[in-house]
């Protein structure tokens, strides 16, 4: 298959792009663009990798009819993005089978999924894994061993916190 551009990175560079896949701690578009350049420095082919980055609802979801995406209210989570990254025809193919779910502009508990999602990605998704079954073995492995360790989040955004910060979010009562 032919190859439109030949990507060969130093040893500095695949670490480089390797850490910003495995931190969690930059935009999706930007996780994307590196794991793209590394499928590229392993040889792979232009076409595989646009199959490989396609297939990413129906590789882990292929029974699925609609899988729901829960979202913060980013400016770039939106069903524009995919007309962005791919060809019309497949981000409509993508987008009929995704439902976007935004959750409250102040939803502080979608920042405890993304740092669970984030100790997840650090401790156990940090290397090449195979396969999808390999990939459920490992990730129900740490499941289990996290719920053990009852291991939690801590979050110090109190509700007075809350209160003070976002206050004109709250009713005022006239109690006169």
């Amino acid at each position: 298959m032919a190859v439109k551009y030949t990507v060969n990175l130093s040893e500095a560079e695949r670490e480089q792009l390797r850490s910003i896949t495995s931190k969690g701690k930059t935009t999706g578009r930007i996780v994307k663009r590196a794991q793209i350049l590394l499928l590229a420095d392993e040889g792979y082919s232009d076409e595989t990798i646009s199959s490989i980055m396609k297939q990413l609802v129906d590789d882990f979801f292929p029974e699925a009819t609609k899988v729901q995406v829960v979202l913060d209210n980013l400016n770039t989570h939106t069903p524009a993005a995919l007309y962005q990254t791919f060809a019309p025809s497949e981000a409509k193919r993508i987008l009929d089978r995704i439902e976007f779910h935004y959750t409250p502009k102040h939803g502080s508990w979608l920042n405890m999924v993304e740092i669970e999602l984030s100790v997840l990605s650090r401790q156990c998704l940090k290397r090449r894994i195979p396969d999808l079954e390999t990939m459920k073995q490992e990730t129900a492995s740490w499941e289990k061993e996290r719920n053990q360790q009852q291991a939690t989040v801590n979050w110090r955004f109190s509700n007075q916190d809350a209160r003070v910060k976002l206050k004109r979010l709250y009713p005022q009562l006239n109690l006169s």
